[in-house]
């Protein structure tokens, strides 16, 4: 699938992945918590656990 990939503190990317459980969490570096914000058929993925872990803040919506 085609994804717009937005690392923290770096530009965003499109890449492609394969479809999957698997590959969202190899995107993310652990467990997905998925976001729909929007009203369009878009999803945020992200790092389920990225506070406990301490990780870098990434954009704001």
């Amino acid at each position: 699938m085609k994804v717009v990939s937005v690392p923290a503190g770096k530009q965003a990317f499109i890449k492609e992945i394969s479809t999957g459980l698997k590959s969202l969490q190899a995107e993310v570096g652990g467990y997905i918590q998925a976001l729909y914000p929007y009203e369009d058929e878009v999803a945020l993925i992200c790092n389920d656990e990225g506070k406990l872990m301490n990780l870098p803040l990434n954009r704001a919506l």
